[in-house]
């Protein structure tokens, strides 16, 4: 991979909320480094890690209340035993990782990583702490409840015209 293309995935990790390509990046060894630049981007790397990621858009934040919104009417849909099983896995890691990047929180696509991060962030947030304990009883309707009020907290049930609420 080209340097600049590098320190370019590297600067969009940030905005992407994923903490793996600084991870990556601030782990490294060069076996070969005659560029010399193994440090300075371990240092980039570092420097983008303490920063936290990038804070959401409106345009972001507009897809996680219609993703949210959808991925609740299925889990309260019912179905067959497996997609209801299957919807409320889906629901839990979304809800796990929109809170982490509200909260701008690195969030990760594994489901355990992101628990875990989720859970360091509980020790300080309020909400944090509430989804924890919804997800750590397993009761359906706290976290129903929860995707509500994060819901709430993000703007409310988005109005486009393209979702029908189940009763």
């Amino acid at each position: 991979m080209p340097y600049f293309r590098f320190v370019q995935l590297l600067d969009m990790a940030a905005h992407a909320h994923s903490a793996k390509f600084v991870d990556f990046t601030l782990g490294m060894l060069a076996l070969k480094d005659e560029l010399g630049v193994a440090g300075p981007l371990r240092d980039h790397a570092r420097r983008i890690l303490q920063a936290g990621p990038g804070i959401l858009t409106q345009t972001a934040v507009d897809f996680l209340r219609r993703k949210i919104l959808s991925v609740l009417n299925d889990a309260r849909s019912g179905g067959d035993a497996a997609e209801c099983r299957l919807s409320h896995i889906e629901l839990i890691g979304l809800l796990m990782s929109t809170t982490l990047q509200w909260r701008r929180s690195w969030t990760s696509a594994s489901l355990l990583w992101t628990y875990r991060s989720l859970k360091d962030l509980a020790q300080g947030d309020e909400f944090a702490r509430r989804l924890v304990n919804a997800v750590d009883s397993g009761e359906q309707l706290e976290i129903f409840s929860v995707a509500q009020e994060l819901l709430r907290n993000l703007g409310g049930v988005p109005d486009d015209g393209f979702f029908l609420r189940v009763s």
